[in-house]
């Protein structure tokens, strides 16, 4: 037998890396076009010009020292990045953070069987901590309130997130479908929780996703709304409130469950999952929703380094208490069939 002398994770016969990359940019494509229908055109320049910004600085660093250009993966990491923006930020702000995430956390941890910390989890972090001015504010949703295609977004009507309506223990006057549209402000492709669920079936259908963490994140999150009503509104609307407050479920599907930077074992990933969900929904108690749901992702994949071990050792553990059990449960048949052989030859003589 062939010993096999690569890390993982290991693809399914037919699959490429490049193949899964691809899914999340397929599944990433009706976030950006909500956010264009909503906000205007200039989530589209602003889209653009980060994916633009990534690929360019990825491809320059390519061909300088490997003479080639880059592929998809940069585009995609630009896109999360615009997309987790609100449309009124600078746009430079998405741009220079796809090319510092590139260049910071991307191709120095290219190759690695798991990197030290999620790419994307680590910028959108980074972002909250030096502009929270910009990533705090978002304009109200309307026809008489788009902003400028490119230079400054000049004045504007700021809008009452849901995680701030939260926060004050307010309800949050959204109705039904703009929650499932994502009709409501906030970053300009994670409101939309139809759009999100229906895009997480399309990646847990090809395997680009960990189904196991996004479940256990999101599963938390449920149950936490469900215990804890911030908003007054009763159990359903505090759930929903919950999982489109900060972009939770976008969180849970496009960034927690990321194949790279996880656990590999399925077992593992659902603990992953449920410890990303826990310190979410704890860094938000606190008051921590800017920053929170991206630093619980980081330092839950930190505690999560030896979940796998763990897991194997339950294992192997469960298969040596089997194999003991069954070995001591024939050895004591074989011991009563013989000392019964015994008695029965003892009558006969």
């Amino acid at each position: 037998m062939a010993k096999i002398n690569k890390a993982a994770p290991f693809l399914r016969c037919g699959e490429t890396a490049r193949m899964r990359r691809g899914d999340m940019l397929v599944a990433l494509l009706p976030a950006a076009i909500i956010a264009v229908m909503q906000t205007g055109l200039r989530a589209l320049f602003l889209s653009a010009v980060s994916a633009f910004a990534a690929w360019l600085v990825e491809s320059v660093w390519l061909f300088v020292f490997r003479r080639k250009l880059a592929g998809i993966a940069p585009i995609t990491m630009g896109l999360l990045i615009a997309l987790i923006c609100p449309v009124s930020v600078p746009w430079w702000l998405p741009a220079a953070a796809s090319g510092a995430g590139v260049l910071l956390v991307r191709l120095p941890f290219e190759g690695m069987a798991r990197p030290p910390f999620q790419p994307m989890a680590f910028m959108w972090l980074l972002l909250c901590l030096l502009f929270p001015a910009w990533m705090n504010v978002f304009p109200a949703i309307g026809s008489d309130n788009i902003l400028p295609v490119f230079g400054s977004p000049g004045t504007f009507e700021e809008g009452a997130s849901i995680s701030y309506m939260l926060g004050i223990q307010s309800r949050p006057h959204y109705s039904l479908s703009e929650l499932l549209v994502g009709n409501l402000p906030g970053p300009m492709g994670v409101t939309s929780l139809f759009v999100i669920a229906a895009c997480a079936v399309y990646l847990i259908y090809r395997r680009a996703i960990a189904w196991q963490a996004a479940a256990g994140m999101t599963g938390v999150c449920v149950l936490l709304g469900l215990l804890v009503d911030r908003s007054h509104a009763g159990a359903g609307w505090s759930v929903l409130y919950e999982l489109s407050a900060a972009g939770f479920l976008f969180a849970a599907v496009y960034v927690a469950a990321d194949t790279a930077s996880i656990p590999r074992l399925p077992e593992a990933r659902l603990l992953y999952g449920v410890l990303c969900g826990c310190l979410a929904m704890i860094f938000r108690y606190l008051g921590m929703d800017s920053g929170g749901l991206p630093a619980a992702i980081l330092l839950s994949q930190v505690i999560s380094l030896p979940f796998d071990r763990v897991v194997l050792y339950m294992r192997q553990g469960e298969k040596r208490d089997f194999y003991r059990l069954h070995r001591l449960y024939f050895r004591r048949l074989r011991q009563r069939q013989g000392a019964g052989m015994e008695q029965e030859s003892g009558r006969e003589d």
